[in-house]
């Protein structure tokens, strides 16, 4: 797409904010059992799914990226919700894993989202505001005087002004696109699909023609609405404004797009010179639309006027680093059970969770309460040692009484980190008279 701007364009009048990625990839998480296997999930726009689908991939550095085979996430497939998301979980299996191991997540997609404009950058300028205003009288008069703002003197003498004033009470009024046309007809031009427009038109006399006055009032208002266009999808309205220090260059993307993916902005200078990546890119959410407005400032160095730039804007691979050994989920301990020893006391034993490497340590929280009296007498135990037994003592229970329990797992070692494990099955013993 290649444009020449010889029009008044339209800014929208909301703050810009860093644009820091999409909420597929804000949403990855990933945990493993540091064993034989990994488990991922995120969520997916549904109307982003229904559009573009985007695939999980999975990169180790040893083997080659791997596309993580994924299903709905079965504790969040509600048939009726008016989630927008969709929930996936991932699971495959790892052969390695270690400290020197990092797995590489991206989202990948089959279709290919992007837009061009090759921009001249005395074709698309943009001056800084005057500067330097001040209102003077003479006799009875008004004038207001300014200055052209200070880096404009490249220019030279090819500025001209508009001025526009109001009643401080009275609104400034905004329009997108201004045509003069010297017959009834003209052409409309710069139409985005998809979008509802309004038009009006008001008349004055031309001077060349002997004559002198005043606009009219404006016409009745006309609506109308574009059709939505073959590719939705599409980023679209690229444009680029040059003010001497930077090409701006903004672009529209369809709101759920942005939730899936992410897009950069990229250029070259000149046709011979390497394509370089504009950042930060900000974006506007305007309301009631479909669509952001994305944008990012190019800083130009060398000016000229046979400068044209070659401008790109498409889809970016995000990647989210996720280290192995900081997120470690332990399986829960198996075959828990409580029995009395030659003592009068009693012992807890478990069945933990086995690591590739015999080293890392783990630590167990219990939970115990009385039979059918679960509120009123749980208590928790925190355990340090990682193999079994635990003893319960004497003060710690009451006699003739009817217990269960629960039990769960975690790391203890310093060079790793996990979260809890799920609990394990309940278990349950009763002490003696």
């Amino acid at each position: 797409l290649s444009l020449t701007i010889s029009i008044c364009n339209q800014w929208y009048f909301f703050s810009w904010i860093p644009f820091s990625g999409s909420v597929s990839m804000k949403s990855l998480s990933c945990d493993n059992d540091y064993s034989s296997h990994m488990t991922c999930k995120w969520k997916e726009h549904k109307e982003a799914h229904d559009l573009l689908r985007i695939t999980l991939y999975q990169n180790d550095g040893i083997q080659n990226e791997n596309k993580m085979p994924c299903v709905r996430d079965p504790e969040r497939a509600l048939p009726e919700t008016s989630d927008p998301y969709i929930f996936w979980v991932c699971r495959k299996n790892i052969e390695y894993f270690g400290i020197g191991i990092n797995h590489i997540y991206s989202f990948k997609h089959n279709k290919t989202l992007e837009t061009q404009l090759n921009v001249n950058l005395f074709q698309n300028v943009q001056p800084l505001p005057p500067q330097n205003l001040e209102v003077q009288e003479s006799s009875g008069d008004f004038f207001l005087t300014w200055t052209a703002a200070e880096g404009s003197q490249w220019l030279g003498n090819a500025l001209e002004y508009e001025v526009t004033y109001k009643r401080d009470w009275e609104s400034w009024e905004k329009d997108a696109l201004r045509l003069l046309s010297n017959t009834t007809r003209c052409h409309l031009s710069h139409l985005m699909m998809g979008s509802r427009y309004v038009a009006r038109v008001r008349a004055r006399v031309q001077q060349a023609k002997g004559f002198s006055g005043t606009f009219s009032e404006w016409s009745t208002d006309v609506s109308w609405e574009t059709p939505e266009g073959q590719e939705p999808i599409q980023p679209r309205n690229l444009r680029c404004l040059f003010n001497g220090v930077n090409l701006t260059c903004s672009w529209e993307v369809k709101k759920v797009i942005t939730t899936s993916v992410i897009f950069g902005l990229f250029f070259r200078a000149t046709p011979a010179s390497a394509e370089e990546e504009c950042s930060p890119v900000y974006e506007k959410v305007l309301p009631h639309i479909p669509y952001v407005v994305q944008s990012c400032a190019i800083p130009v160095s060398n000016i000229s006027s046979q400068s044209r730039y070659h401008v790109s804007v498409r889809t970016k691979t995000e990647e989210k680093l996720i280290e192995a050994h900081k997120n470690i989920k332990v399986l829960p301990p198996t075959n828990v059970s409580v029995k009395a020893t030659e003592d009068h006391e009693y012992e807890l034993r478990w069945k933990k969770h086995t690591f590739q490497y015999n080293f890392i340590k783990q630590k167990y929280q219990v939970q115990y309460w009385k039979h059918n009296q679960y509120n009123e007498t749980l208590q928790t135990l925190n355990i340090s040692n990682d193999e079994p037994p635990f003893i319960f003592t004497l003060q710690m229970l009451s006699p003739s009484t009817k217990y269960r329990g629960k039990m769960r797992a975690m790391v203890n070692s310093a060079d790793y980190q996990s979260s809890w494990s799920e609990w394990s099955e309940e278990f349950s013993w009763e002490t003696a008279n």
